[in-house]
Formats: C-alpha cells, structure tokens, sequence
C-alpha cells in the first residue's frame, strides 16, 4: 500500500496546486476507520481505497476524487 506521501506526489505530478492537507486528512481518517480490518487476503482492508485512488491519479483526476475513493468504504464498512 503507499502511503499518504507517494499518493500526494502523483497527484502533485499533475496538480501542483493540490490541497495536500486534505488529501492527507482523507487518507488518516480513511485508515482510522478501516483499522482492524483486513481483506480475506490478510491485507489491511485500506489497501482497496487507497489502490482506487492511485488508480484515479492515472487518469489526473481532481483532489475531491481522489478524496472520495479514500473514503468511498467508510460509510458501508465502519463506524463513520
């Protein structure tokens, strides 16, 4: 999984007006509430919203894209 760092850098290869303080806000909360929970895999399930972001970052989508598919498990997956 890459961390909130890498996933900033390849958006700020494309945006380099990003608002990286929410990107990063998203990824933390986004992991906060996923905590403890892991893919049949064994893998933490955030890897799945974080891959879908990295995904997003392909295609040069904007930052609430990329802030959605952070978030996209939360509200059916936790307690958020």
């Amino acid at each position: 999984m890459i961390s909130a760092d890498d996933l900033i850098a390849l958006v700020r290869n494309y945006n380099p007006k990003t608002n990286e303080a929410l990107i990063r806000d998203a990824y933390d909360f986004g992991g906060q509430m996923h905590e403890g929970q892991f893919r049949h895999s064994g893998e933490p399930y955030f890897t799945h919203p974080v891959a879908v972001a990295a995904i997003l970052t392909e295609q040069q989508l904007d930052d609430a894209t990329i802030i959605t598919a952070l978030l996209h498990d939360t509200i059916e997956d936790t307690k958020a």
